[in-house]
């Protein structure tokens, strides 16, 4: 599917940008200090996150939606390691929470952070909804996002003036002139990719 789509975007929308993010999550597998999965859940932990948003942070920054991404580097961080059994695989799945050794990373900025989470606007769709501020970050995000992106967001808040997002994938052409963002982003896991033809732009 994911390579179906990769053609698919070459041929008919080459102005899309995809970062296929297993390349550099495989690469830094070896090197990583703690897994970058959970054991008993369908999601990636921090750290997995963490080296997903290194490499869109690489990309925007080639794009030139931003200078840098100081906080891209490892080093800037803090990374510590807690027992964790709340995975959905076993709760949801097994009904066995706690049965099995799992693990979850945490990341706290050796600095202040920069971005903070911000109430939403009154204008906002209703919803599952996040937003934050960076008064020392450049560009605006409007990202669409899955469950992923839980993880992934603390850290691109780190760079962005603002940023605005929405769980769902159903892109919304009256939010996008109305937020005015620099970019926008949907982030979505590749087994609902098939989806995707559910959820034609509106508006």
């Amino acid at each position: 599917q994911l390579d179906q789509l990769k053609a698919y975007l070459k041929q008919t929308l080459s102005d899309l940008k995809l970062v296929d993010l297993l390349p550099p999550l495989e690469q830094a597998k070896a090197g990583a200090p703690y897994e970058m999965y959970k054991r008993t859940d369908t999601h990636w932990n921090s750290l997995g996150a963490f080296y997903g948003y290194q490499a869109v942070a690489r990309r925007f920054a080639h794009d030139g939606i931003f200078p840098s991404a100081p906080a891209a580097t490892l080093d800037a961080w803090n990374v510590t390691q807690s027992s964790f059994d709340q995975g959905d695989i076993a709760i949801s799945l097994l009904s066995l929470p706690g049965y099995f050794k799992d693990f979850d990373t945490h990341f706290d900025k050796r600095t202040p952070r920069l971005g903070h989470w911000s109430a939403a606007p009154a204008d906002a769709p209703p919803g599952d909804r996040l937003f934050s501020d960076n008064p020392s970050g450049h560009g605006r995000l409007l990202l669409y996002r899955d469950s992923y992106s839980g993880e992934l967001l603390p850290f691109l808040t780190e760079d962005f003036a603002y940023t605005a997002s929405y769980l769902g994938r159903d892109i919304d052409g009256n939010e996008v002139r109305h937020r005015k963002p620099t970019v926008v982003a949907l982030e979505i896991v590749q087994r609902n990719i098939r989806m995707l033809s559910e959820s034609a732009p509106k508006n």
